[in-house]
């Protein structure tokens, strides 16, 4: 979601080639080489002090709600 693109960086282990029995020119194929998906938000020291820590933090939380339960169903896992 626009949401999670503007809270999270998606960061981790990546394959240099497709993974075999996927055609190299499929549309998603950059997807497709992920090794893992971890969603990163950078935040800063003084974020954990500030007094809105607790709303910010249920918001982060919320904007990563669409795709950890994406992944959890593809998985076949309760979210």
């Amino acid at each position: 979601t626009k949401k999670f693109r503007e809270t999270f960086k998606l960061e981790g282990d990546r394959l240099k080639r497709p993974p075999k029995g996927f055609d190299p020119n499929h549309p998603m194929i950059e997807d497709l080489k992920w090794k893992d998906y971890l969603g990163v938000a950078r935040l800063s020291q003084s974020f954990a002090t500030s007094p809105a820590l607790p709303k910010e933090l249920f918001n982060i939380f919320a904007a990563g709600t669409p795709f950890m339960r994406f992944l959890c169903e593809a998985l076949g896992v309760p979210f």
